[in-house]
């Protein structure tokens, strides 16, 4: 095996700039789009909310209770991303 040879300021891409902390991102693509991002965060607050109100609220002695929430929190996820869909217009 041989080494590899450095590599000097010139033969590195231009978008690279070792004066600088910060790489160029402007050619690089985002895994989600920020309409997207906001509505599945929001979604994800309002079930969230929504499973541990439904928890906090049945009596503690019965044994479908974290299922019923984890229902519940399910049922509105999907209506939040829904309504926020519609709301939120391309």
């Amino acid at each position: 095996m041989r080494a590899r040879e450095k590599l000097s300021e010139q033969d590195l891409p231009e978008r690279h700039n070792p004066e600088t902390s910060k790489p160029d991102i402007a050619g690089k693509k985002g895994l989600l789009t920020l309409r997207a991002a906001v509505i599945l965060g929001a979604s994800l607050a309002l079930a969230v909310a929504a499973g541990t109100l439904t928890y906090l609220s049945g009596p503690r002695h019965v044994d479908g209770m974290p299922t019923a929430a984890i229902a519940a929190a399910a049922a509105v996820f999907a209506a939040v991303v829904k309504l926020l869909d519609a709301i939120i217009a391309d």
